[in-house]
């Protein structure tokens, strides 16, 4: 396919990836069919599934443009730094995020989508598989951190990365959904919670 064309083909996809959002957050996944989606942006019905199969795919889409973001966030860490500077560097990264209303509208549409979705199989293996790749994110800089002795080898890891996330997620909907300003000081203090938790046990083993 020539580069002008493909170049086209990908401008008229994120429009369309543009619109549905838009159409999602504000009437709610729901309540928005293909159809409204194909009238909000101007494409015919043949147009759009030229594109999509499905107004679900298109919600893949939009998801996977949210996950590849904090995907990047994870490649951007400069390997020299030690691990709580990693870890601390993707808390302070995925949190500075919601700062901005675009990301914080992003927040509460999944937030909202993902609450009423259920007994749908294919959603519920792409939250498993999209947890995974963060966890497994996660658990090479934890483990890095116990390999060089700066954090302790007694620390849970699973429990860690499940309440670092939950962090995060309960913090994006504080300043989404509850509409409860986010500041760099609550930021800076959350990450000092979490990390408190390595320390804490670090210095629990040195002391045994």
């Amino acid at each position: 396919m020539p580069k002008i064309s493909e170049e086209k083909w990908e401008g008229k996809k994120d429009e369309i990836i543009k619109v549905a959002f838009e159409l999602f957050f504000s009437k709610g996944y729901s309540c928005v069919s293909v159809n409204d989606i194909i009238k909000e942006a101007k494409i015919s019905k043949g147009g759009f599934y030229t594109y999509f199969r499905s107004k679900q795919e298109v919600f893949a889409a939009i998801v996977k443009r949210s996950d590849d973001k904090k995907t990047d966030i994870i490649k951007q860490i400069p390997k020299e730094m030690t691990a709580t500077e990693k870890i601390s560097a993707y808390i302070h990264a995925r949190l500075n995020s919601f700062l901005e209303e675009e990301n914080r509208k992003w927040a509460k549409f999944a937030i909202e989508f993902w609450s009423s979705v259920n007994g749908d199989v294919e959603l519920e293996l792409m939250a498993n598989e999209r947890f995974n790749i963060f966890f497994s994110d996660i658990e090479s800089i934890l483990r890095e951190g116990i390999e060089t002795g700066e954090f302790s080898d007694l620390i849970d890891i699973n429990s860690f990365i499940y309440l670092m996330m939950s962090t995060i997620d309960g913090i994006a909907l504080m300043a989404s959904v509850m509409k409860q300003p986010l500041t760099e000081e609550k930021i800076l203090v959350s990450i000092d919670v979490l990390l408190n938790y390595l320390i804490t046990f670090q210095k629990k083993s040195c002391e045994m």
